[in-house]
């Protein structure tokens, strides 16, 4: 509630929220639930929310700005900006993970002929095509992305020495870097790939050193 009233503009917007706000008695889900039969039949809107719910760490707004409607943006503002917080970059992140599962699982409710399996990784599929069609630091998002739709031949295509150096060249944090190594080690051991496990592995041990030799420097 304090949330909402902090974005609330005018007094007109206070009334409305005092009026519409689901009185909390325990269960917080019952209060989002409460906001999504308010957009239950705006496919698009939900779609939108499912791939926010989806994105990996805090939300970069001003990349989202790049591809989504105004419109969808104005709504979230007002019907879900209060289970939202933002910092000095701008970037969104979800008040409580509870809030994100929960988009994540009513995005991905099964429908004839798709699993919930098969709806969460068209999500994913969709932020890897957006993230990999992005500028720095953005489209280094892509290889998770590939990775959640199960796509270990696109993530092993991806994953080569060139694509983790622009990232230290960049100064991407060196944990940053490692997660997504440790992801395409996995899909080389789901393809029994061994010779990208080993070029892999090289990649993992040059960034170990890396680390170790900032560490003695800040010694």
């Amino acid at each position: 509630l304090l949330n909402a009233l902090k974005r609330a503009k005018s007094q007109d917007e206070y009334k409305i929220i005092f009026e519409e706000t689901t009185p909390y008695q325990g269960d917080i889900e019952k209060q989002y639930f409460a906001h999504w039969l308010r957009i239950e039949e705006e496919q698009e809107f939900k779609e939108f929310l499912g791939l926010l719910a989806r994105i990996r760490g805090p939300i970069p707004m001003n990349w989202v700005a790049q591809w989504v409607e105004k419109s969808l943006l104005e709504k979230l503002e007002k019907v879900w900006g209060q289970y939202f917080m933002s910092d000095s970059m701008g970037r969104w992140e979800f008040f409580h993970n509870s809030f994100k599962i929960f988009l994540e699982e009513k995005t991905a409710d099964n429908l004839p002929g798709l699993t919930s399996v098969q709806i969460n990784q068209q999500y994913h599929l969709e932020l890897a095509q957006k993230y990999k069609g992005s500028d720095g630091p953005w489209k280094w998002e892509t290889l998770y992305h590939f990775y959640k739709t199960e796509d270990h031949e696109k993530v092993l295509e991806i994953a080569q020495y060139d694509w983790f150096k622009e990232q230290v060249e960049a100064f991407r944090p060196i944990d940053a870097i490692e997660t997504d190594v440790r992801l395409a080690v996995k899909s080389a051991g789901v393809l029994l790939d061994a010779v990208a496990l080993l070029r892999l592995t090289l990649v993992g041990a040059s960034l170990q050193q890396r680390t170790n030799v900032l560490a003695d420097t800040e010694l």
